[in-house]
């Protein structure tokens, strides 16, 4: 993942690491599942997200996409709840 993340720099002139936000690889051809949660979090403290297909759960595009905005609406919901916390 590091080297990808590298060269993405090559690809991208002028984005460094420190401005990618998301990367999401794309898993072909496996059909594990990982152990999420409910808003598809991997368990452990990371703020690692999986959704679409490489949640194992379904495959498509529709899926994909109501696992990611179950996802991303988790994720306002701790972003919002922290900045309440920092006030």
């Amino acid at each position: 993942m590091d080297s990808t993340l590298r060269h993405t720099g090559t690809l991208l002139p002028g984005a460094g690491l420190d401005d990618i936000l998301v990367v999401g690889p794309e898993l072909e051809s496996l059909w594990a599942t990982p152990p999420l949660d409910a808003d598809f979090r991997v368990p452990g403290g990371l703020p690692l997200y999986v959704t679409g297909d490489a949640a194992g759960i379904a495959q498509g595009i529709v899926q994909a996409a109501m696992t990611g905005i179950a996802a991303a609406t988790a994720i306002t919901h701790t972003a919002a709840r922290l900045a309440g916390a920092v006030r």
